[in-house]
């Protein structure tokens, strides 16, 4: 959810929009509940009020509450051929920021972006 907010298998419905605030910052903040498998969630969506991507992601820590349970913080976005991808993370409230690496157009099994991954499969396959 992080990187893909929506996939063919993904597709994230509208709850509700507001403003809100990340670090002191005027931000959009979307709800939108995600359902994968057989469970559903509620996940906050913070965009930038001007580029629209995605400052801050947060997992609700239950469907009828605002309270958070985990958030990811993302900044410095770059572009990588015609994509924005954010280049520095950070969860919950850290201080600490981590430097994801990218590789566009890797190789890969194409069926990837045909079926849902297997969740016993492990990261690389």
């Amino acid at each position: 959810m992080d990187y893909l907010l929506e996939t063919k298998w993904l597709r994230p419905e509208l709850l509700r929009a507001t403003k809100s605030t990340v670090g002191g910052k005027r931000v959009d903040l979307v709800d939108v509940q995600v359902k994968w498998h057989t469970e559903s969630y509620k996940v906050g969506v913070f965009l930038d009020e001007k580029t629209h991507l995605p400052v801050r992601i947060g997992y609700y820590s239950r469907f009828d509450t605002n309270d958070f349970y985990n958030t990811v913080n993302l900044r410095a976005y770059s572009d990588f051929g015609g994509i924005k991808l954010p280049t520095e993370l950070s969860w919950r409230e850290s201080s600490d920021w981590t430097h994801p690496r990218f590789e566009i157009n890797a190789e890969y099994d194409p069926q990837f972006f045909e079926r849902v991954p297997d969740l016993n499969g492990g990261p690389f396959q």
